[in-house]
C-alpha cells in the first residue's frame, strides 16, 4: 500500500511538471505572436483562446488527478482499517480460551498438585520409617534395663556374702589365727545363711517386678503344661498322678511358662 501511494505521487508530480511546462510553452508563443508585425489580430486572439483553452484542459485533468487520488487515499485508508480489525479479530481469536483447552490445563494443575503432595507423603513414610527403626533398635538394646537394675542388688549381696568367708575361715581359723569355736562356726554360717536367704528374697522380688513369677507345685495335681515328670514314686497314700517331689521351681513369664517345674510324680504301686 505504501508504495502504491508513493507511485501515486511520483506520477501526480510528473504531471504537474509537464503541465507546467505546456503552460510555459503557450504563454511564449502567445507572447511571440503579438510582437510579430505579420500577425492579425485575429491570429493572436485564436492562439490566446487556444491556450485558455489548453489551461481549462489541464485544469479539469489536474482537478481528475486530484479527485483519483483522494479517491486512492480514501481506498487506502479503507484497506488499512479493514486489515487493523481482521488483525484485532485474530488477537481476540487468539486470546479466545478453548473451554477444552482451560479444562486440560486445570487438571494438569491438579495432577501437579497430588504429585507435589505425594512426594511430600512418600518422604515423611520414609523419616517415619527410619525413625521408628531407631527406636526399635534402641528398645531391642535398652529392653532389659530395669530388669537387670532390679538384680544389681542381688549381685550386690552375693558379694557380700563371698567376702564375708576368708580363707582363714576356710581353714577354720579365727581373725588371730585361732582355731574357731564351735560357736564361732556356728555364728559364721547363720550369718552366710541369712545372707542367702535374703539374697533369694531380693532376687523373687526383682523377679516378680518384672512378670516373672516362681512357682512350685508341691502337692498339686501333675500339668504337664507347667511340669515336666523326671520320675515316678509308688505311693499308696498319694493319688496317681501326685506331684510329690519337685526338683527344680517353675518360672512364667506375664503368665507364659518360661520354666517348667522339675518333679517326681506319684503312682500307684
Amino acid at each position: 500500500m505504501l508504495r502504491r501511494g508513493l507511485r501515486q505521487a511520483a506520477a501526480t508530480a510528473k504531471h504537474i511538471c509537464l503541465v507546467e511546462q505546456r503552460a510555459a510553452s503557450s504563454t511564449a508563443n502567445a507572447t511571440q505572436a503579438l510582437h510579430t508585425p505579420a500577425a492579425s489580430s485575429a491570429t493572436v486572439l485564436a492562439r490566446c483562446q487556444l491556450s485558455g483553452q489548453q489551461l481549462s484542459s489541464f485544469q479539469s485533468r489536474w482537478i481528475s488527478k486530484d479527485s483519483d487520488v483522494a479517491a486512492a487515499d480514501s481506498a487506502n485508508e479503507a484497506s488499512e482499517a479493514a486489515d487493523k480489525d481482521s488483525e484485532q479479530q485474530a488477537a481476540a481469536a487468539e486470546e479466545a480460551v478453548d473451554p477444552k483447552d482451560q479444562l486440560i490445563a486445570d487438571k494438569d494443575q491438579q495432577v501437579a498438585d497430588y504429585k507435589d503432595k505425594l512426594v511430600r507423603v512418600l518422604a515423611d513414610m520414609e523419616n517415619l520409617r527410619e525413625r521408628t527403626a531407631r527406636q526399635a533398635e534402641q528398645s531391642r538394646s535398652f529392653a532389659i534395663q530395669g530388669f537387670v537394675k532390679s538384680l544389681l542388688d542381688v549381685a550386690d549381696n552375693l558379694e557380700r556374702a563371698a567376702g564375708s568367708v576368708t580363707d582363714q575361715s576356710l581353714q577354720g581359723l579365727n581373725s588371730d589365727g585361732k582355731a574357731l569355736t564351735a560357736q564361732q562356726s556356728s555364728k559364721l554360717l547363720k550369718g552366710l545363711l541369712e545372707g542367702v536367704h535374703l539374697t533369694d528374697r531380693i532376687l523373687v522380688q526383682a523377679l516378680k517386678q518384672n512378670g516373672v513369677e516362681k512357682f512350685s507345685p508341691l502337692g498339686a495335681k501333675f500339668d504337664p503344661n507347667m511340669h515336666s515328670a523326671l520320675f515316678q514314686i509308688p505311693d499308696a497314700q498319694k493319688e496317681a498322678g501326685t506331684v510329690v517331689v519337685v526338683t527344680k521351681s517353675g518360672y512364667s513369664l506375664n503368665g507364659r511358662v518360661v520354666r517348667a517345674a522339675e518333679v517326681g510324680v506319684s503312682t500307684q504301686p
